[in-house]
C-alpha cells in the first residue's frame, strides 16, 4: 500500500512539474532571444554598416522576426518579458519604420497599460513609434495624440500610393501629404537632417555659391527622413533659404525605393527619374566641388553651373 502511494506521489509530482518545467524553458528561450536581439543590434552598430541604410534595416528586421515568434501569445508573458518585447519593437520600428510592426506595439502597450506598467517612458516611446509609422488614428484611439506630437494631417486629393509620398507645410503651416512629382531632366534629392550639423554646413555652402544655389532652388528637393517629428517649423524655416525652396519630409520609406540610405546628408542625382550618381556626407566644404561634378556628370542643362 505504501509503495503504491509513493508511486502515485512520484507520478503526480512529475505531472505537476511538467508544465512548470515547460514554462521555465520557454522563459529561458525568450530571455536568450532578447539578449540575441540586443547583441545583434549592438554588433551592427560596430560593424561599420550604414545605420540609415536598407541593409541595416533588413538585418534588424530579420532579428526581430526571429524574436517575436517566441513571444506569443503576448497575454502569457510576464511583465518583464512584455516590456522587453515592447522595447525590442520600438527598436525595430526606429531602424525600419515598418508599419507591419504596428499591431505588436499596440497590443504590447495595451497589456502594459492594463497591468499598470505603462510608465511615462513607455507612453513616450509608443508616441514616437506611432509617429514614425504614421499611425495618427491609432494615436488618437489610444488617447496619445497631441497637436505637438501629431498636428492634424491633410491629404491632398488623388494621392497615388505607388508614387513617392511627402509631407509639406502649406501656407498656414499645416502639414499636407502629397505625391512627389519627378522632374524631367536632371533633379536632385538631398536627404537633409534638420538637426544634423553636416547637413546645415552643406546647405550654407551651397547657398553661398550663386550658381549652385540657383540650380538647387530649381532642381532639388530637400527631403527630411521619417522621424518622430513632422518638422513643420523646420520645413517653413528651410524654405526661406536661397537654395532650398523645395522642402518636404518623407511620409514613409516604402514609397521611396530610390533612397538606399537615409543617413544625412546624402545627395541623389537623377536624370528623368533614373539614378545617375550618389554623393554621401559633407566632411568639409571641399565637397562642394564633388557636388558640382555630380551636377555636370548627371547631364545638367543649366549652362551656368561650371
Amino acid at each position: 500500500m505504501l509503495r503504491t502511494v509513493l508511486v502515485y506521489g512520484v507520478l503526480l509530482a512529475a505531472l505537476m512539474a511538467g508544465p512548470a518545467y515547460a514554462q521555465a524553458a520557454a522563459e529561458d528561450q525568450r530571455s536568450q532571444q532578447i539578449e540575441s536581439f540586443r547583441d545583434e543590434v549592438a554588433a551592427l552598430h560596430t560593424s561599420g554598416l550604414d545605420s540609415g541604410g536598407l541593409e541595416f534595416a533588413r538585418r534588424v528586421s530579420r532579428q526581430y522576426e526571429t524574436l517575436r515568434a517566441h513571444y506569443r501569445p503576448m497575454s502569457s508573458l510576464t511583465d518583464r518579458e512584455l516590456l522587453d518585447l515592447f522595447k525590442a519593437t520600438t527598436t525595430a520600428i526606429f531602424y525600419t519604420n515598418d508599419a507591419a510592426y504596428l499591431p505588436d506595439i499596440v497590443v504590447a502597450f495595451d497589456l502594459l497599460e492594463r497591468r499598470g506598467q505603462a510608465t511615462e517612458k513607455v507612453r513616450s516611446d509608443i508616441r514616437s513609434s506611432l509617429v514614425r509609422v504614421r499611425a495618427f488614428d491609432e494615436m488618437a484611439g489610444q488617447g496619445l495624440a497631441s497637436e505637438t506630437d501629431a498636428p492634424a494631417l491633410k491629404h491632398a486629393p488623388g494621392l497615388n500610393q505607388d508614387l513617392p509620398l511627402v509631407i509639406r507645410a502649406d501656407g498656414s503651416g499645416r502639414p499636407v501629404v502629397e505625391n512627389y512629382q519627378w522632374q524631367k531632366g536632371l533633379s536632385v534629392i538631398v536627404v537633409y537632417g534638420p538637426h544634423c550639423a553636416p547637413s546645415k554646413k552643406a546647405l550654407t555652402a551651397i547657398s553661398a555659391d550663386r550658381e549652385l544655389a540657383g540650380f538647387f532652388r530649381e532642381r532639388a528637393i530637400w527631403l527630411m527622413p521619417v522621424d518622430d517629428d513632422l518638422h513643420v517649423a523646420a520645413m517653413m524655416q528651410l524654405a526661406k533659404d536661397p537654395a532650398s525652396s523645395n522642402v518636404a519630409v518623407a511620409y514613409n520609406r516604402s514609397s521611396w525605393p530610390q533612397i538606399e540610405s537615409w543617413t544625412t546628408p546624402m545627395f541623389y542625382f537623377f536624370s528623368d527619374g533614373k539614378l545617375t550618381e550618389v554623393q554621401k556626407g559633407w566632411p568639409s566644404d571641399t565637397q562642394l566641388e564633388a557636388i558640382r561634378r555630380g551636377v555636370l556628370s548627371s547631364g545638367s542643362d543649366n549652362g551656368s553651373v561650371r
